[in-house]
């Protein structure tokens, strides 16, 4: 029996199975990540290395070239972009769209740790990770302040929020932009320096000698013991200025001597300001499959429970939002399908003269939508710009069946068959011409699924969501 037989004939049995495609889409559709287009991001693999002090010449000469010359015999690399900066070198690397990650990643490690040797050895150990193409923040937030340094606000922000953002569900990073660290600033005086006869070199080995934190074991006794602590770290001005630098026919050169020693921020050459205030800014990273729209709705969430927390010269505002531009795009499709949906309805109704008729491709086009969304969430796909495009596209199709259905079954009624009788005369003349009409769609739109570029990889989820 064939399917139209089995509905015209099993009514009920066809109404359930309408609401089980419908409760699996809507199911499906909740589940779903919304995105403004397909996931369609290379792998990418980044190598950061320091090298404290270097000017960009040297980063570029010493540790970006030779790690080129490594990196660019990996199989599968499509793009490498370096970038040398003043104590930095950040290089990326980008695969062919069908190479694994992982198994990339390792290759990069690989030769990375084969160049080690031709790097300088006072380098940080190079950083190898894998990233995401859109890895950048979705959302930025403004913490600001109208009585308090940058090096406070700073502070505020890592200890008091950033964890509490960094928790909420789809969160993967939380950048701090322009953070200033406090630290000991030590600025020496060149001229009282050379009096000395001394070196910018001896007062770097005074504070690495005089400032560290070493374990000094314990004490055992018959009935006790006891953990020694040595209090080697200096955590005052005064404490740095009475380090021992040196020492001249007895008399000791504190760092007092030679340099001056205050309190301030870890690095003063990068500012950031808010609406004209001392602020810190923070950015939201997304996790990879990641809800858009629902980790930028937690992070305002949650920013209002903090800003009952936060003093009351502190302001905790969003500067940037990306989701919003999505949620409008979106909202702007959808906006377009129910209007789609209007007019189908309307066209119909005009020329069949019919509500009842009219009534069955109001059923038919909602449930095949929804249902579209099961197929969605199995492959993996999104809610974004596209994917709606091709339901909107996709209405046409249904409608035009349902219009052949309807138009043949009411000839069959003129003719003074009954209702079931021309649904069923109506049903077998056309079956095959309905399917065949469908079937020759989902030819045309299923081989985008098999394109390997990227710009097939973007149409994939247009073109089976068509299908």
């Amino acid at each position: 029996m064939k399917i139209s037989e089995l509905s015209i004939e099993r009514p009920v049995l066809a109404t359930v199975m309408s609401l089980v495609i419908v409760i699996f889409g809507a199911i499906s559709f909740f589940r779903l990540p919304n995105r403004e287009l397909p996931d369609v991001d290379p792998p990418v693999v980044s190598v950061t290395t320091v090298y404290l002090g270097a000017a960009a010449e040297v980063i570029e000469t010493s540790i970006t070239q030779p790690l080129e010359d490594q990196l660019i015999a990996i199989e599968g690399v499509k793009h490498l972009v370096s970038i040398s900066r003043e104590q930095a070198s950040e290089i990326s690397v980008q695969f062919e769209l069908g190479r694994n990650v992982d198994l990339a990643a390792n290759d990069v490690r690989d030769r990375v740790a084969r160049s080690r040797r031709q790097l300088p050895q006072e380098i940080d150990d190079p950083i190898v990770a894998k990233r995401e193409a859109d890895a950048s923040p979705i959302l930025w937030l403004g913490l600001s302040s109208s009585s308090r340094g940058a090096v406070e606000v700073s502070t505020l922000a890592e200890t008091r929020i950033k964890d509490r953002l960094a928790k909420l569900p789809g969160v993967s990073e939380v950048i701090i932009g322009g953070e200033q660290r406090y630290s000991m600033r030590v600025w020496i005086d060149n001229d009282r320096l050379t009096a000395q006869g001394l070196t910018v070199a001896d007062v770097e080995a005074a504070l690495r000698r005089g400032n560290v934190e070493i374990p000094s074991g314990r004490i055992e006794g018959a009935g006790r013991e006891l953990t020694v602590k040595t209090l080697g770290e200096l955590t005052t001005a005064e404490g740095f200025g009475s380090l021992v630098v040196s020492e001249s026919s007895g008399r000791p050169i504190r760092l007092r001597d030679v340099a001056q020693v205050a309190v301030g921020a870890e690095d003063e050459r990068k500012i950031v300001r808010y609406q004209g205030e001392p602020a810190v800014g923070l950015g939201i990273v997304r996790q990879s499959k990641a809800n858009t729209l629902d980790v930028a709705a937690a992070v305002k969430r949650e920013i209002g429970e903090i800003r009952k927390e936060l003093p009351p010269d502190m302001r905790l505002e969003p500067a940037w939002d990306s989701s919003v531009f999505i949620d409008r795009s979106i909202a702007d499709v959808r906006t377009t399908i129910f209007e789609a949906v209007l007019l189908v309805v309307l066209v119909i109704y005009l020329f069949l003269r019919s509500v009842r008729a009219t009534i069955i491709p109001v059923v038919a086009i909602p449930i095949s939508i929804i249902g579209t969304f099961t197929a969605l969430d199995f492959l993996g796909f999104s809610i974004n710009t596209l994917t709606l495009m091709g339901m909107t596209l996709a209405i046409g199709v249904v409608v035009d069946d349902a219009i052949v259905v309807l138009e043949n079954v009411a000839r069959w009624i003129e003719d003074g068959a009954t209702p079931m009788e021309a649904a069923r005369k109506g049903m077998a003349e056309i079956s095959f011409a309905v399917i065949a009409a469908t079937v020759s769609v989902i030819a045309v739109f299923v081989p985008l699924a098999f394109l390997s570029t990227t710009t097939g990889k973007l149409f994939r989820e247009f073109g089976l969501t068509v299908a």
